[in-house]
């Protein structure tokens, strides 16, 4: 645009929003990209591809949103939402995919607050803070609709033509790096996240309402509940974040399982070390567990077909869910369930936030209400753990049950040595 006069608004508005995002908002993709095993004139052409493409698609998606009203707001929303991606890029490894920013959807203020600290304040304000100061202490100017409204078109149109140009002018790199390296589409900042967000949208819009498909409808308990002398009690364990690398029973060299190998060593346990989740957060993880669906069927999406709890309880038996964690993600939500939110345990529960162990107070009491005619016939209990769950690993057990030390006791891992951060995980 016209850098002079009255077009200096919207023209340099929208520069220097781009800059914001594709040049510091995008620097774990840039590092990304340079540390790819490729001769060095390779990956300056990749970097100026891909570089040209997303400042490209930012414009055009500025150029949308170029209304007296909606520019400033929308541009600071995605220059904020650009710096915290960088940020948890950076400090986690992580891409911005839809299941990602379902997770976020779905996380609460426990998590959130584990995920607060100086260093994420400070990458926020050195990405950020310089765009946004442009950008707020810039007059805006009104014009008439259909004038504004050809200006964005306009210059929608010029940022997908140079899109496609960049593209096409770098094809073979690009698309190279795209099909051996699919996790660099989900660093693009802020594309990633409006298009994750858009997905997620997408598959929450209403839809009519249906009846789940009903599973195990020939569920029964069998002919030797009849001679039980007490109704048996059945429990099962989600440990949030169990690692098999890291997994004492599967031959990890540290000890990190002492009661379950002594179970093991009197025969009263089987462990099957090579089982593994089908996705690598709640979200997706704890629905797919419960689900008679692999993922790749939908095990992991809104429920479509009754799951696991659902047959147990048509069987006749008693089914109770308890949470120490970010909910159960829709799979209890048919089977009584609690969670422990609420309870203000001495030396188990502190801030908003309880121990595992705090699963097991009033458990008999959780139990004994449960429905007498189901309680009979035998009990499944689900105790959902905090686990292991990061980043603040040294809030998830208490002060005398810390067998491996020094640990690392903050919740930015890469102010920590290493081996303090496996000591705490």
């Amino acid at each position: 645009g016209d850098h002079r006069g009255r077009h200096r608004v919207g023209g340099r508005q929208r520069q220097m929003c781009i800059r914001g995002r594709a040049g510091p908002g995008n620097l774990p993709l840039w590092q990304r990209l340079w540390a790819l095993d490729d001769t060095l004139a390779h990956r300056f052409v990749l970097l100026a591809g891909l570089g040209l493409v997303v400042a490209a698609a930012t414009a055009a998606l500025l150029s949308l949103l170029a209304w007296p009203r909606v520019f400033r707001p929308a541009a600071t929303a995605l220059v904020l939402v650009a710096a915290f991606n960088t940020h948890f890029m950076w400090q986690y490894g992580v891409v911005i995919d839809p299941t990602m920013i379902a997770n976020v959807a779905h996380t609460d203020a426990r998590e959130v607050r584990d995920l607060l600290s100086l260093h994420l304040l400070g990458t926020v304000l050195l990405v950020a803070g310089p765009p946004l100061w442009w950008l707020w202490h810039r007059p805006v100017l009104s014009r008439v609709w259909w004038s504004q409204t050809g200006r964005n078109l306009a210059g929608m149109a010029m940022g997908l033509l140079v899109v496609v140009g960049a593209g096409l002018a770098t094809y073979q790199g690009l698309a190279s790096l795209m099909r051996n390296h699919k996790d660099v589409r989900y660093m693009i900042n802020p594309l990633n996240s409006v298009y994750a967000a858009s997905r997620v949208a997408a598959d929450q819009l209403p839809q009519q309402v249906r009846a789940l498909t009903p599973v195990g409808e020939d569920a029964a308990l069998g002919a030797g509940y009849a001679t039980q002398q007490r109704p048996p009690l059945l429990m099962l364990v989600v440990g949030e974040t169990a690692r098999a690398q890291n997994w004492g029973l599967s031959g990890y060299a540290r000890d990190t399982t002492p009661a379950l190998k002594r179970w093991q060593q009197q025969g009263d346990l089987v462990n099957f070390p090579t089982v593994q989740s089908c996705g690598t957060n709640t979200h997706v993880s704890l629905p797919c567990i419960f689900s008679p669906l692999t993922r790749e069927q939908g095990g992991d999406k809104t429920p479509t077909q009754e799951n696991l709890l659902d047959v147990l309880q048509r069987a006749g038996l008693a089914v109770l869910w308890l949470d120490n964690q970010s909910g159960c993600k829709g799979v209890c939500e048919r089977a009584p369930n609690a969670s422990t939110r609420e309870l203000q345990l001495p030396g188990l529960c502190e801030g908003g936030e309880c121990f595992d162990e705090a699963m097991l107070s009033g458990l008999d009491e959780r139990i004994a209400a449960l429905d007498p005619v189901r309680r009979a016939r035998g009990v499944v209990l689900v105790l959902h753990q905090m686990g292991s769950h990061g980043p603040a690993y040294f809030k998830r057990t208490p002060a005398e049950r810390k067998p491996f030390v020094p640990e690392c006791t903050s919740n930015t891992l890469s102010a920590c040595a290493p081996d303090q951060l496996v000591n705490a995980y």
